[in-house]
């Protein structure tokens, strides 16, 4: 007796998002504009329905697979104005 119907336990390929515009360097290959936020989403699907889902954001590499939460702090890049101002400016910019 054969069955009609089987056990299908899928899953989804994950989808991949790019958040940012903008590319950093990776601290692993050292490739200058190679990293990129994204966000992942993967799911797992058991008879048509979603039993998983799971969404990651971080930084990856596209060349060499790096992957994190966050960037290295780099102090050779220029940090913005605003943490160059001092007590006495923003005190100003405040009021």
């Amino acid at each position: 007796m054969r069955m009609t119907g089987s056990l299908k336990f899928v899953r989804n390929p994950s989808k991949k998002v790019l958040l940012e515009q903008k590319a950093h360097a990776c601290p692993k290959c050292k490739h200058a504009e190679s990293v990129m936020l994204t966000r992942s989403e993967r799911q797992w699907i058991l008879f048509n329905q979603c039993v998983s889902n799971m969404v990651r954001v971080q930084y990856e590499c596209s060349r060499c697979s790096w992957k994190n939460q966050e960037l290295p702090f780099d102090l050779s890049e220029p940090l913005d104005d605003f943490y160059y101002e001092s007590s006495d400016s923003l005190h100003r910019w405040l009021l």
